[in-house]
């Protein structure tokens, strides 16, 4: 099982700290994290990132962190990927 955070931020801002909204799925599966990624690539294409998925959808930032509860480490979306759901 997995720990989610969803961080959106209005582009119109500068900075995280401006009007930043986080969602934290405490406990989801690797299939509920790929219904939430496939919901953000209806709206978008994803960004190039090594660390997390973002996507820049309208006027916001979207980013998913993905945290494996295990071994409490960040898991990149290439790793996450790989991982069979």
């Amino acid at each position: 099982m997995f720990r989610l955070y969803v961080t959106q931020q209005n582009s119109l801002n500068q900075g995280w700290d401006n009007q930043t909204k986080t969602e934290l799925f405490p406990n989801i599966s690797a299939k509920g994290i790929n219904h939430v990624i496939d919901k953000y690539n209806e709206l978008a294409s994803p960004e190039e990132n090594e660390k997390f998925f973002t996507w820049n959808v309208h006027n916001k930032s979207i980013r998913l962190d993905i945290i494996n509860n295990d071994t409490n480490s960040t898991v990149s979306p290439n790793e996450f990927m790989c991982i069979n759901t």
